[in-house]
């Protein structure tokens, strides 16, 4: 969930480069979505982190993360199109990755099942998920299409208690409801 405070680095860059301040809009989203995950985080109790330290600093370091991977290619989206962007990191990305993880090194037995698995673990989850954020940003920018994005996680919590029986508190709950309220906001007034 803290990748998801992306959304406030991305707002204070682009007010910083557009030289204005947030828009009202705006602001109310971050405040909601930050509520969300404050509640999510600490369960309402600022002496009581429900996470180590270790965690937030790393969720910190995703939402930095997130913030980059939807700032950088907006100017390259102006020119390419998201798939073709989408490829050419892909095949970067994979030849850095062999690179750096020696993949040579492994050799896992693929049968059709571990095969098919695979591919649709790839095309669906990375190429279809990246693809369509991506296109995403084309289309709205990063600010709403990151704020739109941290719907995910709401929805996988939710999908854990339905399928896998996973509990929630009550704060937890109205922190979900605090980040699919920012979702709806940049829906209706766009």
């Amino acid at each position: 969930m803290l990748q998801y405070v992306a959304p406030v680095f991305i707002m204070a860059y682009t007010c910083l480069k557009e030289k204005r301040y947030p828009r009202f809009s705006e602001t109310i989203c971050i405040c909601l979505a930050m509520a969300g995950v404050f509640l999510i985080a600490t369960n309402g109790n600022l002496n009581n982190l429900a996470i180590s330290p270790t965690a937030l600093a790393v969720g910190l370091l995703s939402a930095v993360t997130v913030a980059i991977y939807s700032l950088q290619p907006v100017r390259l989206l102006k020119r390419f199109s998201p798939l073709y962007l989408l490829a050419w990191a892909f095949v970067v990305g994979g030849i850095v990755l062999a690179v750096v993880f020696e993949v040579w090194r492994y050799s896992p037995e693929l049968d059709f099942q571990k095969l098919c698995l695979l591919a649709v673990t790839s095309v669906v989850g990375s190429i279809c998920g990246y693809g369509l954020y991506l296109s995403g940003l084309k289309l709205i920018g990063s600010t709403k299409a990151c704020l739109i994005g941290s719907a995910e996680p709401v929805a996988a919590a939710l999908f854990s208690a339905v399928f896998i029986g996973t509990s929630f508190s009550g704060l937890d709950i109205i922190g979900f409801a605090l980040i699919i309220g920012t979702v709806v906001i940049i829906t209706l007034v766009n």
